[in-house]
């Protein structure tokens, strides 16, 4: 269930503090299954999560949209941050690359990896309003797609 992995991703993150006094709106459509490995699933929800929380700064806000769509599970962390730098969209699933002070750049290329194992497709945009929006998509379980 997607909403309960990311309901519980932001718990984690949360109560490790490393949200601090960001604000964090959860979307998510009642159920949402998808077929996967839980804790691989996590790991990737938590990546992207941090990744929201380390570009918006300590009063940013993200939120997290869970939902059917296209009969695809959708996982989307959109952030209100500065946004990708120029030229680097096309870098950010590479290994090693970072934008950051810290971290090793595996983090994405990671994450899509796990993603990609999962028949699924993970990518990263301009937002809408400013920011960036990571949004994951997945094969529903078969059984939620008579219900979809």
């Amino acid at each position: 269930d997607l909403s309960q992995l990311a309901g519980d991703a932001v718990e984690r993150l949360r109560a490790a503090g490393k949200l601090g006094g960001r604000s964090i709106e959860l979307r998510a459509d009642e159920a949402v299954m998808a077929v996967g490995d839980e804790s691989r699933l996590r790991q990737v929800i938590l990546n992207l999560l941090s990744n929201a929380a380390e570009a918006t700064g300590i009063d940013g806000r993200i939120v997290v949209e869970v939902a059917r769509r296209d009969g695809r599970a959708l996982v989307a962390v959109v952030d209100d941050g500065p946004g990708m730098a120029p030229g680097a969209k096309e870098h950010l699933f590479e290994p090693f690359y970072t934008t950051k002070d810290h971290g090793t750049g595996l983090g994405l290329a990671i994450s899509r990896a796990i993603v990609e194992a999962h028949r699924g497709e993970l990518t990263l945009e301009a937002a809408r309003d400013g920011g960036t929006r990571a949004e994951v998509q997945l094969e529903v379980r078969p059984s939620e797609e008579a219900i979809a």
